[in-house]
This record gives C-alpha cells, structure tokens and sequence, in this order.
C-alpha cells in the first residue's frame, strides 16, 4: 500500500491499492492522476470551518507518515503486526473520540491555499478530513449464500468523519484505530492540510492494484471506509480463499516489482489480514529507518505499524502495561 506522501510539489503517480484482490500497492508515491471530485459526496462543514484567505500552513507542520518516528528495528516482527484484540477491537474509540483526535492532526487546514502547477490538483476549495461532512448510504451488502460480513448499516445524512468511521466500525467489527492508521499509510489523509479530491475518491486504496486502473464503481470516502473494513471480515471468515492466513508461514514479496522474498510465520488473523490487503513486507533498509528505497522496500505493512506505535502504542501489546514504549526523541 502507499506509504510514503512526498511534498506537495513534488510530481509523481499516486499507488493506490487493492483489497479486494490479492494485489497492492508499497512504493513511496507523490500525488497521482488528476481526479474530478465525486458529485455530491462532500460539503465544507459550517461548523469550525477556516475562513476564507486562511493562510497555508507552515512546511514543518505538516507530518507525512514518512516524519512519522521509527520505533527500534528490532521490535519488528513480521508475523504479527498487530494483535487481534487491538485490530477487531470496534469500541476503541466513540464517534466524538474521532472527531477529536482527526482535530489534534491538522492544526491548520489550507483551505483557500493557491492551487498548485501539478495536474493533480483538484483545486479550490481544498477542505480536510476534519471539517468534512458525508452522507452514509444504507448498507446491507451479502456475500456468497447470504453471508453477512457487516451488520446492516442504516443512511444517515450531514454527519461527520467520526460518525463515518464509527458507525462503519461498530457494523463491521474492526477498530476505528485500524481505520484511521490505513487511512494515513494509504493517502495521508488524516495529517494531509491541503488534501486533494483523488485522495477521498480511493481514501483506502480499495479496489485499486498495482497492475491495473481503480475501479471507478468504489469511489468515494464512505464507499472505502466500509467496503475496506468489511474486505477484512471476509479475510478473516473466508481464509481458505486467500493467499495468507494465521497459523502458516508464507513466502512473503519485498515489492510489486522485486523478485526477491522471505518466509514470514503470520501468527495471528489481523496480520494475515494486512498481508491479504497489502501483500508484501519490508526489508531491512526500511525497518532500520531507509527513506526511499527501491522496487525491494515496500513499506506499506510497515507503515501501518511505525503509525500505530506513534498514534496509539504498541500495536502488539493488548495489556498497556506490557506495550512496549518508543524512545524520547533526540535534541
């Protein structure tokens, strides 16, 4: 999955995902192809929203997951990345828990900011995750012989990303934590002060791979959220159909476009699940802390976990009081 957000100026294809298939996305990416904005799909919230001619945020501001600090390389472990109780955990955070925590990410959102020369760039106006509003459609997809991966989810309209993430969360069984650390590994979007439409049409990378075009019938913010988080129950309640499962070991690929891989005991189903999602590991340029890389140093998975450890602990430690706890940061 895409991992690394460069600067904004910075030309480059957007790696989208997939969940569905068994193919994803790794390589650190810039914007991608220019997209239209989804008719419909969002308004400026008229609560808290930045007045016009705000000013855009300083560089030093703005946090990509790649600023994100890197916990010891020798607390990776690959075959469990994060444990069930946290991954599935659906309760972990309320709707107003949400909103507030995506608040204390972007202390300033360029919403007026001059649009840029990049072709990609949607344009005016540019409005954050926090001060989004959506409407949820009503949901009751079944899967093969009437299998309910989700709980029925009923539309509501005018909510916020909380509500979104909540709602889908609760109805899905899968923690807003591990909605909101793939939303950031994907497109950097709950730091991201001046965000692009491309990056709420394909938020999650759902049904985007590496080798072929998004499919356009899952566009959208709210699309992604569900149709991602209900793609993790079916890897966890259908495993016999996918490539990764817990209790195996697994010849795992360092890159889309690397030959080389290594064999990885996945220990747990929210780890098979990552890999389900994002099929390759990293190497070791990139868990000592590589920036850049090449086609063997895929970060995706390991993103997932660098932003977990920074956002809500150690990812692996169900009890608080066994977490392991990232070092002080240098002077």
């Amino acid at each position: 999955m895409v991992v690394v957000l460069v600067r904004r100026l910075i030309a480059g294809a957007l790696a989208l995902c997939a969940a569905a298939a068994l193919v994803a996305c790794s390589r650190p990416a810039g914007r991608g192809p220019a997209a239209q904005p989804t008719a419909g799909s969002t308004t400026p919230s008229p609560a808290g929203a930045p007045v016009p001619g705000a000013t855009a945020a300083p560089d030093d501001v703005w946090r990509t997951v790649e600023d994100f600090p890197a916990p010891p390389a020798e607390w990776w472990d690959p075959g469990y990345i994060v444990s069930d109780a946290n991954f599935f955990d659906a309760t972990s955070m309320t709707a107003e828990q949400i909103d507030d925590f995506l608040d204390r990410q972007v202390p300033f959102c360029s919403l007026w900011h001059a649009k840029s020369e990049n072709p990609n760039d949607s344009g005016l106006p540019y409005v954050c995750l926090r001060y989004r509003v959506w409407s949820i459609p009503a949901f009751d997809e079944r899967g093969e012989n009437g299998t309910m991966y989700c709980q029925p989810i009923a539309p509501q309209s005018l909510v916020s990303t909380g509500v979104v993430i909540a709602t889908i969360a609760a109805a899905c069984g899968i923690s807003p934590k591990t909605l909101l650390v793939t939303l950031e590994k994907e497109m950097g979007l709950v730091t991201d002060f001046w965000p692009w439409e491309i990056q709420f049409r394909s938020a999650l990378g759902y049904a985007c791979p590496d080798s072929a075009p998004c499919d356009p019938d899952f566009y959208g913010f709210v699309g992604q959220i569900y149709w991602a988080a209900r793609q993790f129950q079916v890897y966890v309640q259908r495993p016999e159909l996918f490539n990764f499962q817990p209790g195996t070991t697994a010849s795992i690929l360092y890159g889309p476009e690397c030959e080389q891989r290594g064999d990885v005991a996945i220990r747990n189903a929210a780890t098979a699940a990552l890999y389900n999602y994002t099929p390759y590991q990293p190497s070791r340029f990139v868990v000592e802390g590589g920036k850049g890389g090449g086609p063997c140093d895929a970060y995706g998975n390991y993103n997932f976990w660098k932003v977990w450890f920074d956002w809500f602990g150690d990812p692996a430690a169900d009890d608080p009081s066994q977490a392991r706890r990232l070092p002080e940061p240098t002077r």
